[in-house]
This record gives C-alpha cells, structure tokens and sequence, in this order.
C-alpha cells in the first residue's frame, strides 16, 4: 500500500534509538520528559533516602543530568536510570552497583559545569547500546547557565592566624581567589613553632558575582604542651613515706591522678581522697606533686583489767575488754563487794589502742577494805587479876585511839598502877589490842601504933606513945622519956 512506511523488528529499535537522541534536544520545547535518573541510598539513621536528577537544558549540555546529594551519600548511593520510551531496558551501571564502586575517580562536581561527567550507557532488549547519559554528581544545586552568568573578577581573601583566645599567633596572608569554590589552607610564615592548628585545616571558600563567602578565614591554634611528669607520694598522717614515690606523665589537658603504690604494705589503708585532679597547661602541672595519705589498719586489742587492794593482792578475778583503734575510757567491771571494799584509784583509765596495740597494755583498779568499828572490851583488875570493878566496852572507827579507863572505882580504896591509857589502832585485821586491862592496886590506910612502956613486971613505967605508920614495914623505937 502507498503512504505506508514499513520496518523491520530492528529498525523499529533503531529508529526508537535514534529518537531517545533527538528527545533530549526538543525536551526543552516540549518539556515532556523521556528519561528519569535517580539516586537512593540509605542516611545515618537507617532510613532509605532518594533525590531524583534534573536534566540540563542549556545549550551545549544536552542529554546531561545534575543530580544533588548530601556529602555523606556521595560515595555510597546507587543510581538507577528510567527510560520512559521503553528502548532502554538496562543500564550500565546496574542499578544495584554503588557509583563509587563503577567509577573509582568519582568526586564532586561541586559547582563546576565544566567537571568530568559520569557516563551511564543504555542498553535495548537485544543488549546492543542504545543511548548514553552524562551525570553530574555534587553537593550543590545546579549552576546558573553559564551564557548567562556575569563576569566574576578574583577576590583576595584574607587569612587569620589566631589561638583559643582570638588572640594573633602569626602575621595574617591573604589569598586571591576565581570564580567557584576554592580549598583555603593555612600557610603562615611566621607561626611559632610551638603551635599546632586546632581548627579544620581547611576552609571552602565560594567567589561568585557577590564576592568571597567567607569574606576572611580564620585558622585557631593552641600552644603545644609538652607533656610533665608528676611524683606521686605516699605517706602515713605524721607525712611518714609507707610506700616508694611513683610518677606519671601526663599530656596537656585535666587528668585524673589516683594511688598506684607498688611496694604499699598489706595493713595499710587509704584516709585521703582517691584521685586528684591535675591540669596541665602551658605553665607546667597543678599541683605539681600529688600525696595520697594512709593510715594503718589498727587491729582490736584485748585489755587485762587488774582489781587489787593496796598490798597488790587481788580483791576480784581480771576481766578483759577488747577496744577497736582509738582512745576509750575503762572502767571496772568486776564484782567487788562495795560493802566490804572500796575504790581509791581513778574509777577510769584511758587506753588508746594505735598500730602499735593498746596502751597501757593492762589497767590496774586499786581498792581498799573498809574498815568497820571495832568494840574493845575494858578490864579493871587488881593486881592478882582479881576484878575490882564490872568490864566496859568502847566502838573505836578506823585508826588509833587512846583508851582511858571508863569504869567508877572508888579512887580512896584502890589506885591505878597500870598506864592510864592504852592505844588501840583499828584497821581492817580488826582492834589491836582487842582487850585493855587497868591494873588497881588496893588503897592501904595510915594505921596508928600504940608504945607501951613496961618494966619486966609490966608495970608502966612511962606513959604510952603513939606511932602513925602508912603501908610498908618500918621500925619503931621507944618514944617515951623513960629514966635511965
């Protein structure tokens, strides 16, 4: 039939082909678009993530992609290529394969046109190629079109070279920089050298048509700290080493500083904080030496507590008492009869129980007998132990007292011929003596004698006289005046 146009299986696919070419030449007129191209891939959180390519319609880019993505999903998304005509059904790379993998020189594109793209080729149901795309890969929106891009002069950037502070460690430089986006390092020449860049060590600076962004660009640096070397001690409360000094050395920052004795004896114990913090800056260590503080793990101690009287001899059986580390007053604990005896020492001792043990070792409580009154029994005797009068009694307390006779002996009959008193000491063996004996002696009266004087034929022959004698024998001699 005329007017009809016939084609072969292949040159239908051919014909299609070549139209998947033209397409994108007239796509800007029709705005109908034939292809798709997207990339996926997965963010930091796990979820899938995708941006879909806008295709350039400037002239001289045709058949060309530009595709936005974050930096972090430049090197791991996928992108998988849609033919809306149908001629393309695969595509190298596939859609499973990272780009980063398929082209192993891939970066960004950034804002440059003028970047290498990356080529996609399409491939119809017979796997014979049947169209190529160009794909931009970048981090920033597609660029203006560049016929209508005005003209950029070069702009000097100046860089700054400061510490923590802001304040100046090296003169400023300055950089001119073209139009586009530029890498800015630091490169001062007169930078200490005992200063290191704390900062990113680079700065992307954009120039377009409304000058540098960042206009300047400052670099922070910090003084390099050499590292310091601090002794540790270890000593008991009377600042007395227990252990070998160790040291540490530490970088520039705050550090932590806890005991880490080698030779530390097993009953010692930590009393001080147990760590320290040390800062290391550009003036050396804080502090700059580090005590940690022990005391030694004091064991219980076992007191012997003694009861004696004043003759050190025992008044009850020892107790014990067994005290932890520190001083504490000790009082007896015995059964001691209060009726019988009582104390005369301090009624408290204070032990103090130290690493050395307990001191005093032993306590002694020192105790006395009461002594209670004594009746002593009074004897009044004459002297053939014959009683001249009834006994008395007398109740003497503690001590030694006289005893005087208390009995009524009527002094005209009998006279004392013993001592008039007699001490008598009390104590706790009882009354010494415990009986008092008065010797009387009977009172003798004055006896009158009378003389005779007889012849031998008792014929008076003088007047009698008389003689008073007292006790005793004595002679009598005639008295009268007799005649011779």
């Amino acid at each position: 039939m005329k007017g009809i146009i016939r084609f072969s299986r292949k040159g239908l696919v051919a014909l299609v082909a070549a139209l998947c070419l033209l397409l994108p030449l007239c796509g800007q007129a029709a705005q109908i678009p034939t292809t798709v191209v997207t990339a996926q891939w997965t963010d930091a959180y796990g979820y899938p993530q995708s941006a879909e390519a806008v295709e350039i319609t400037y002239a001289g880019y045709e058949n060309r992609f530009w595709i936005t993505v974050p930096a972090e999903a430049l090197y791991t998304l996928t992108v998988q290529v849609q033919d809306l005509t149908g001629v393309c059904q695969s595509f190298s790379p596939d859609a499973g394969t990272p780009l980063s993998t398929a082209f192993p020189t891939l970066a960004d594109a950034g804002s440059d046109l003028n970047a290498v793209p990356l080529e996609i080729i399409g491939y119809n149901e017979l796997g014979e190629e049947a169209a190529r795309y160009l794909l931009y890969l970048s981090t920033q929106p597609l660029p203006p079109d560049p016929s209508l891009t005005p003209v950029i002069n070069p702009v000097p950037v100046t860089v700054h070279y400061v510490d923590e502070g802001y304040a100046p460690v090296a003169s400023d430089t300055s950089v001119t920089l073209e139009a586009g986006s530029w890498p800015v390092t630091p490169q001062p020449y007169d930078l200490p050298a005992d200063y290191e860049l704390v900062s990113a060590g680079s700065v992307d600076v954009t120039v377009n048509e409304y000058g540098a962004t960042p206009a300047e660009v400052t670099f922070i640096y910090r003084r390099v700290i050499q590292p310091v070397t601090v002794t540790v001690h270890y000593l008991d409360e009377s600042n007395v080493p227990v252990a070998s000094d160790t040291s540490v050395t530490l970088e520039a920052g705050t550090w932590s500083i806890t005991p880490q004795p080698y030779d530390l004896p097993a009953d010692y114990q930590l009393v001080s904080a147990g760590s320290v913090d040390v800062t290391v800056n550009e003036y050396g260590a804080t502090p700059a030496e580090v005590t940690f503080t022990y005391r030694r793990i004091v064991k219980p101690a076992t007191v012997t507590v003694h009861y004696l009287d004043e003759s050190n001899v025992p008044v009850a059986s020892d107790t014990t008492v067994t005290l932890e580390a520190g001083t504490w007053p000790v009082t007896p604990q015995a059964a001691v009869s209060e009726e019988d005896y009582t104390l005369v020492s301090a009624g408290s001792v204070d032990v103090t129980v130290d690493a050395n043990g307990a001191t005093p070792a032993e306590v002694t409580f020192t105790y006395r007998r009461i002594v209670k009154p004594a009746t002593v029994t009074v004897h009044y005797l004459d002297e053939s132990n014959v009683p001249v009068a009834a006994d008395t009694t007398v109740t003497l307390e503690e001590g030694t007292w006289p005893v005087t006779p208390q009995a009524a002996i009527n002094e005209e009959d009998y006279a004392l011929v013993s001592a008039g008193s007699v001490d008598v000491t009390v104590n706790v063996n009882g009354a010494s003596p415990a009986e008092v004996t008065f010797t009387y002696r009977r009172v003798i009266q004055p006896a009158t004698i009378t003389v005779h004087y007889l012849d031998e034929s008792n014929v008076p022959v003088a007047a009698d006289t008389t003689v008073t004698l007292e006790e005793g024998t004595w002679p009598v001699t005639p008295q009268a005046a007799v005649s011779e």
